[in-house]
């Protein structure tokens, strides 16, 4: 399903679950201390905010197709993603370190020329 120029917020005070089929949201915002849990293997193509809380992804992936820096914004200590992130850094980015300083390499996969690099990476908070 894809939500195209859409605003999702998962807020509230109790735990939520993204499950059914994959979604593409444009933007995402997790404002939930509660936290979101993801039963899919979700896209967000334009912004993730995390401003609450956390997204466990257990098996599944989030994957931001939106070039980093800039797709991810709020992430810290209390909000941030547990599990399996994949971030997505133009094709000129030299390594994901210089792209997303607060993320940390995984693995890298490679893409085709001028298509983007997409890395899976988890946040982390400033120490």
């Amino acid at each position: 399903i894809n939500l195209t120029n859409t605003a999702w917020t998962f807020g509230g005070s109790l735990a939520q679950t993204v499950s059914g089929n994959a979604f593409t949201f444009y933007n995402l915002t997790l404002d939930n201390p509660a936290g979101l849990t993801l039963a899919t293997s979700p896209r967000v193509s334009n912004l993730l905010t995390l401003s609450r809380g956390a997204i466990t992804t257990g098996s599944n992936i989030l994957t931001v197709t939106a070039y980093c820096p800039g797709a991810v914004a709020g992430y810290g200590s209390a909000s941030f993603v547990n599990g399996n992130l994949r971030l997505t850094f133009p094709p000129a980015t030299i390594s994901p370190d210089e792209a997303c300083p607060r993320s940390t390499r995984a693995e890298s996969r490679g893409s085709a020329p001028g298509v983007g690099i997409e890395f899976p990476c988890r946040l982390q908070a400033d120490l």
